[in-house]
């Protein structure tokens, strides 16, 4: 799938998703934290959304032959999925965790 225009795989951009760390040089500390601790609290829902991207583009593909899928705009939001972050919280406190 894409990275800005390039084309990867879902298991390769899942594999990206598992090692992503950004070190606190990159920006305020805390928002570095943040964004690292969101990506582990939620990495199942970031790898499925990877899954939902490759079918929503092998459909576009199909249907609209000779076309590339990455430089159409109407396809910015390729999937989505809804998280309850307060009972995500919740099971990871209930099971003795205090960050993913």
């Amino acid at each position: 799938m894409g990275i800005g225009a390039a084309w990867e795989t879902p298991a390769n951009l899942k594999q990206y998703v598992g090692r992503l760390c950004i070190g606190t040089g990159r920006g305020p500390a805390r928002l570095m934290r943040f964004v690292n601790f969101a990506f582990k609290a939620f990495r199942h829902e970031i790898e499925e959304l990877q899954d939902l991207k490759e079918r929503t583009l092998r459909a576009y593909a199909e249907t609209h032959p000779g076309t590339d899928p990455l430089g159409d705009r109407s396809l910015e939001v390729l999937s989505r999925i809804e998280i309850d972050v307060l009972a995500r919280l919740a099971g990871f406190r209930s099971a003795g965790v205090d960050r993913p």
